[in-house]
């Protein structure tokens, strides 16, 4: 999708996995593994919505009784914001799945920047959506932010994604970048995760983080034309 921080995009788009492909991931990780598995996130190496109907086979097969039997409120489909679809998504039979949606930005500005999808669907088509994904009581909407030193990390940047947020029923996961073979960004200092994290809260939003304990020692990413 474009996404300049994002370390599998790197590989390229090298196929999109078909429905007996995803739920064979499950069936080893469950019935070869003995891994109890309660819940399903679509999400990670790629778009989902882009690999729109064999994503929902497998749902299909996931909530099934005669197969794994799980509840839609245990499903979890991922996007980087990919509006038409998620439209598509509500018209589904049960229309209660999960949606989390990467944000990763408090505006227009930087979000084109950093996630290319905005220029096709901007922050305001993307609310719009949301807002109407968010109707039905029993879907769960969450708001990832993948915080990154320098960037979007103070707390008026804070400050505009909750003012972006308002009207929207959600749970915000914040995630320090994870610094890899990437040098480019940096995930920020312990305190200013922790201020993000907490300016969100006072903000009235319920908000999940994993601190990055060992960011204090990082040095500071250079030559960003933010």
């Amino acid at each position: 999708m474009g996404c300049i921080f994002c370390e599998t995009g790197r590989m390229g788009l090298l196929k999109n996995l078909r429905a007996d492909e995803i739920v064979a991931q499950l069936f080893i990780a469950q019935f070869q593994l003995k891994i109890k598995v309660r819940n399903i996130v679509f999400m990670g190496m790629g778009e989902p919505l882009d690999n729109y109907d064999e994503v929902m086979q497998a749902v299909k097969i996931l909530m099934d009784p005669k197969g794994i039997g799980l509840g839609p409120s245990r499903i979890t489909i991922s996007t980087s914001g990919v509006v038409p679809r998620i439209y598509q998504l509500m018209e589904e039979e049960p229309p209660a799945l999960n949606l989390a949606v990467s944000i990763n930005a408090p505006n227009d500005l930087i979000r084109n920047k950093i996630m290319l999808i905005n220029r096709q669907w901007d922050m305001a088509a993307l609310k719009k959506a949301l807002q109407a994904y968010c109707v039905h009581p029993r879907r769960q909407i969450f708001a990832e932010y993948v915080l990154m030193r320098g960037i979007h990390d103070s707390l008026e940047c804070a400050d505009e994604l909750a003012s972006y947020l308002t009207g929207l029923s959600l749970k915000v996961n914040l995630i320090p970048y994870n610094s890899r073979s990437r040098d480019r960004f940096m995930p920020p200092e312990i305190e200013v995760q922790e201020s993000f994290m907490n300016h969100l809260r006072h903000r009235g939003y319920q908000v999940y983080c994993v601190i990055i304990k060992g960011s204090r020692s990082w040095p500071l990413a250079a030559n960003l034309e933010f």
